[in-house]
């Protein structure tokens, strides 16, 4: 019930905004990217935590923490180094060795253009 309650406040929330409020679209909502990079040379750190739990027999769990640095260079380019590490659980699965592991996953490094913003973009 409360599920529906938020659903139904989400709308008027959005509504009670005033329009000329300052939104930083990139996170506003948790399964999309908006188009925001951020405030010239003003650096944002970003953890992300993600767990995978699989039993068919036995127990199987990986744990992934990946931490990023956001830097914006102008207006309408960033970029962001990242590095993740995984913790790897594996007991008493057929066929697999038990193992309890952390290592390092990917180290990574993302450029966002922006060409266009949503105040001075194309249309209208």
């Amino acid at each position: 019930m409360r599920g529906i309650a938020a659903a139904l406040a989400l709308p008027l929330l959005a509504t009670a905004m005033p329009a000329s409020a300052d939104v930083d679209s990139e996170h506003l909502f948790g399964f999309t990217e908006g188009t925001d990079i951020g405030t010239p040379f003003q650096p944002e750190a970003e953890v992300e935590l993600l767990g995978r739990l699989g039993r068919a027999a036995g127990n199987c769990s990986a744990t992934s923490l990946t931490a990023a640095l956001k830097y914006p260079l102008s207006e309408s380019f960033r970029v962001a180094p990242a590095v993740t590490f995984t913790r790897f659980d594996v007991s008493g699965v057929p066929d697999f060795e038990d193992r309890n592991v952390i290592g390092l996953e990917r180290v990574a490094l993302e450029f966002r253009w922006r060409p266009f913003d949503r105040e001075t973009s194309l249309s209208g």
